[in-house]
């Protein structure tokens, strides 16, 4: 698990986040960048922890009746590891509607899901710690490079301990971290539309380890995401992964 970093943004009552979904068994992972704060918080200004009206989604300082997982028991640290790995299926699971773009752009047209008790796919993040406000908001780029180097080691070994057939990179955020790592050469194999004013998306195509690695530059999960990428991104994917 990730060392505490000291910084503002974090989600005050926020514990690490080293998967959404068991990768024991996933055969699967998708990439991102960090976990969101709606994943502990209200959200929408809102900053009350989950709990209420809605649902907990993970184990947080709350549960483990703690002030800050700065130095968390091993009792304390597996019970946040054994919530993170029933994120989609636990008795109490209360999944983030994200994944469901994630789930119908990219597992689904692949053959994977999230969700159900056989489920085949899980979710990792360059870095384990949810942040307020959302990444690509954060004012400071040595608090995001503090937070990139910090996880990047345990990243390595997620990537390169679990034996994923394959590990969807999903944007260029994810895709350029990916290349520090240095596990597998990235080659462009197709393009994807980015925006309505001509640009196109680079996707990309590794192996390493008998896992595959494929990545593109279009956030699938983001409200922005160009519709006719994503539709193109759909294409491309089904035809990686011909149905049997």
């Amino acid at each position: 698990m990730a060392l505490y970093p000291q910084i503002e943004e974090l989600v005050a009552f926020s514990t690490p986040v080293v998967s959404f979904g068991n990768p024991r068994l996933a055969r699967v992972a998708t990439l991102g960048i960090n976990p969101s704060s709606n994943e502990f918080q209200i959200g929408n200004g809102n900053k009350t922890p989950l709990g209420g009206e809605i649902p907990k989604r993970l184990v947080d300082t709350q549960v483990l009746g703690i002030e800050s997982p700065i130095r968390l028991t091993r009792d304390q640290a597996l019970q946040v590891i054994e919530g993170c790995y029933q994120y989609f299926y636990g008795q109490n699971a209360n999944p983030y509607e994200w994944f469901l773009k994630l789930e119908e752009f990219i597992l689904k047209p692949a053959g994977f899901t999230y969700y159900g008790p056989d489920a085949t796919a899980c979710h990792l993040d360059l870095v384990q710690w949810a942040t307020d406000p959302v990444w690509d908001s954060i004012a400071s780029k040595s608090t995001k490079e503090l937070l990139l180097k910090q996880d990047k080691e345990f990243l390595r070994y997620q990537l390169t301990s679990y034996n994923f057939e394959y590990v969807f990179l999903n944007g260029s955020t994810a895709i350029n971290q990916f290349k520090e790592l240095g596990i597998a050469t990235l080659e462009e194999v197709h393009k994807v539309t980015a925006n309505s004013n001509g640009g196109r998306h680079a996707v990309v195509r590794g192996e390493s380890g008998g896992t595959v690695f494929f990545g593109w530059g279009i956030n699938t999960g983001a409200k922005y995401a160009s519709k006719t990428g994503l539709q193109e991104l759909v294409e491309f994917i089904e035809n990686s992964f011909p149905r049997k």
